[in-house]
C-alpha cells in the first residue's frame, strides 16, 4: 500500500482538482469513507450517541459532510464548530451550509468557555463516539488556542465516559510526517484516513495514537512518478499473502534452497543457532552452519534440524579466511549465505567480511558483527546480486560515521543513503523497522512490539530472509515479507505470552503462526498496526 507524506497529499488533491474532480466532490467522498467506516468498525455504532468536533479547515469540512450524511440516516449528531463562524473556509464553509440546509443544529464555540458544557454532558454518556475533525494533514507544531482547549475537552469526555475516539485524516495534534507530538494530541480508537496512509502513522510517538487505521479511497488520480519523486509503502496483509513462496506438490529440499549461516565465536554461538533454525521455520530445504572448528561440538549438540561444519579459526577461536575460502570453493555450494551471528570483534575480522562480502556469488543477508566487520574498512565491492544489510541504529551509526541521534531523528533518510551508497537493501531494525532499496524506494513495516527488545531478536530477523531467499524471492521482496514476517511472528508471540517474558525463540516458534495467518487471518488476533480498506467511496 503506498504510503505519503503531507507534501504528497497535497499533491495528489491539487493533481486531482486540475483533472476535472472538484474539491467538494472530494470531500462529499471523504465524509461517506467515514460514514461507511463507522458503521463497519464500530460496534452498535447506529445506537450510539455522537458527538463531531469540527475545525474551520477541510478536516472539518469532512465532519460536517459525515453529519449530514448521519443525520439523513435518522441519527442525531451533536456537531461542535471550534471556532467562530466565519473562520469557515473554502470547501468547508459550502458543506457547513448544507448540513445547516438539512435542519441540523450546529455548535459555535468561539470561546473556551463555549466548551466548557461538552464535558459536564458528554462526560455523563456512556457509549459515545466523538469525532476529532479539528485538523487534518496540513497543519504542523502543536495546537494551539481553541483547538488545544478541544482536545483537552475531547480528552476529558473520554475520562469520564470511555468514549471511543474516531480522527479523520488524522489525530490532532500528530505530525502527519514524522509522527511527532509536541503538545496536546487526540489518541484515537480509529483514524479514518482519506487516499493513502501517512508517514506520521508508522513513526513513534503517533503511531501510538492512532489506533486501527482505515483507508478511504477517495478517487484521487495518479500524477506523473516524477511530481511524486519518493516511493514509498508499508506491506499489508494480503499483499504479504501474495509474496509468500508457493511450493510445488511434488518438490525436494533441493528445490528450497541450500542455505549456510557463518559466524560464530566464544560467548556468542546462540546467534548462530538461532538464524538457522528461524532459516528452518522459514521454508529453507536445507540448513548448514559453518563455524570456528574449536567451536563445531558445541553446535553438533545444540542443533538438529541444520548441519554444520567446522572451518579453519584463528587462535581465539574466531572464523579464519581459509575457513572461507573452504566455502566458496565447495561444491556443491550453497544457494544463500547469511554472515555475521555471533562472529565476534577481532582483528582479522574486516578480512574474513570483505573477502566473503565480494566473493559469494548468491544472495547474501549481513546482520551483527558481520556489519561492523565490514565497516572498519574500505567497504568491498559485490559480484552477486545486492546484499540485505539488516543494521540497528548503532550498527548503522558505525556503518555511516553519524551520531546515533541523527539515525533515530532521520531514519528514512538514513536508511535511503545506506542503501544507496552501499547498493544494498537496508532494512534499518526500530521502530518502525525501514526497508530501503539502492533506487531510494523505501517500504515502512507495520508489525512488531516492544517484546521484540530481547537478544536474538535480530539473529531470527536473518535466518527469516536468508530462508526466504532460499526459496527464491528478489532481495527487496525478501526483506518486506522477512521483516512483515518477523514481526508478526512476535505479535503472536506476544499474544501468547506478554511483552515481558518474550525470548527471541518464541519468534521462532510462532513463526508458523505467522505464514497461516497471512494466509487465513486468525479471528481472535489483530495485527498491531491493522490497515483496512474502504473502496465504494470513490465511486460517487
Amino acid at each position: 500500500m503506498r504510503v505519503v507524506t503531507p507534501e504528497q497529499m497535497r499533491a495528489l488533491d491539487q493533481h486531482t482538482i486540475q483533472n476535472g474532480v472538484p474539491g467538494p466532490r472530494l470531500m462529499e467522498r471523504a465524509g461517506w469513507g467515514l460514514a461507511l467506516a463507522l458503521w463497519r468498525h464500530i460496534d452498535r455504532f447506529g445506537a450510539r450517541p455522537v458527538l463531531i468536533l469540527c475545525g474551520p479547515g477541510n478536516n472539518g469540512g469532512d465532519g460536517f459532510v459525515l453529519a449530514r450524511l448521519l443525520w439523513k440516516r435518522g441519527l442525531r449528531p451533536d456537531v461542535v464548530l471550534v471556532g467562530a463562524r466565519e473562520t469557515v473556509r473554502g470547501d468547508a464553509r459550502q458543506a457547513l451550509a448544507r448540513l445547516m440546509a438539512v435542519g441540523c443544529s450546529v455548535r459555535i464555540c468561539s470561546e473556551a468557555r463555549d466548551l466548557e458544557p461538552l464535558v459536564r454532558w458528554w462526560g455523563a454518556r456512556t457509549g459515545a463516539v466523538v469525532v476529532d475533525a479539528l485538523l487534518g494533514t496540513g497543519t504542523q507544531g502543536a495546537p494551539r488556542g481553541l483547538i488545544a482547549e478541544a482536545i483537552k475537552v475531547i480528552h476529558e469526555i473520554v475520562h469520564r465516559a470511555g468514549a471511543l475516539v474516531v480522527a479523520v485524516d488524522v489525530p490532532t495534534g500528530v505530525d502527519t510526517l514524522t509522527g511527532a507530538v509536541s503538545g496536546e494530541a487526540i489518541s484515537a480508537d480509529l483514524t479514518v484516513t482519506m487516499a493513502n496512509p501517512k508517514t506520521g502513522f508508522f513513526f513513534y510517538p503517533g503511531r501510538n495514537h492512532i489506533g486501527r487505521v482505515v483507508v478511504v479511497d477517495i478517487g484521487v488520480k495518479e500524477p506523473r512518478p516524477e511530481a511524486l519523486p519518493l516511493d514509498l509503502s508499508a506491506l499489508t496483509a494480503p499483499e504479504a499473502a501474495l509474496l509468500v513462496p508457493r511450493r510445488r506438490h511434488d518438490a525436494h529440499k533441493g528445490d528450497l534452497g541450500r542455505v549456510i549461516v557463518l559466524g560464530g565465536s566464544p560467548g556468542l554461538t546462540g546467534a548462530v543457532a538461532l538464524a538457522a533454525e528461524a532459516s528452518v521455520a522459514a521454508g529453507a530445504g536445507l540448513v548448514t552452519v559453518g563455524v570456528p572448528a574449536g567451536l563445531h561440538s558445541i553446535f553438533e549438540s545444540k542443533l538438529t534440524e541444520p548441519m554444520s561444519i567446522p572451518l579453519a579459526e584463528t587462535d581465539g577461536h574466531y572464523l579464519a579466511v581459509e575457513g572461507m575460502g573452504t566455502i566458496l570453493k565447495r561444491e556443491p555450494g550453497w544457494d544463500v549465505a547469511a554472515f555475521g551471528p555471533g562472529l565476534g570483534r577481532y582483528p582479522e575480522a574486516h578480512r574474513v567480511a570483505a573477502d566473503f562480502y565480494t566473493h559469494f556469488p548468491g544472495p547474501l543477508v549481513v546482520d551483527a558483527d558481520g556489519l561492523n566487520a565490514l565497516g572498519e574498512g574500505e567497504w568491498p565491492p559485490r559480484s552477486g546480486p545486492p546484499a540485505i544489510l539488516t543494521p540497528h541504529p548503532g550498527e548503522m551509526s558505525r556503518l555511516l560515521g553519524i551520531p546515533i541521534p541523527d539515525v533515530i531523528s532521520h531514519p528514512m533518510e538514513i536508511a535511503q543513503a545506506c542503501a544507496r551508497d552501499r547498493k544494498a537493501v537496508v532494512i534499518l531494525k526500530g521502530g518502525p523497522t525501514l526497508v530501503a532499496s539502492p533506487d531510494g524506494a523505501v517500504s515502512f513495516n507495520p508489525t512488531g512490539n516492544p517484546g521484540m527488545a530481547t537478544g536474538g531478536s535480530g539473529d531470527v530477523l536473518t535466518g527469516i530472509l536468508a530462508g526466504l531467499l532460499a526459496q527464491g524471492l528478489p532481495p527487496w521482496d525478501a526483506a518486506r515479507l522477512g521483516v512483515y514476517l518477523h514481526g508478526l511472528a512476535g505479535d503472536i508471540a506476544a499474544m501468547e505470552k506478554g511483552w515481558h517474558s518474550m525470548k527471541a525463540g518464541d519468534i521462532t516458534r510462532c513463526l508458523s503462526k505467522a505464514f497461516s495467518h497471512v494466509d487465513q487471518p486468525m479471528t481472535d488476533f489483530e495485527e498491531s498496526l491493522v490497515m483496512d480498506r474502504i473502496d465504494e467511496a470513490a465511486s460517487l
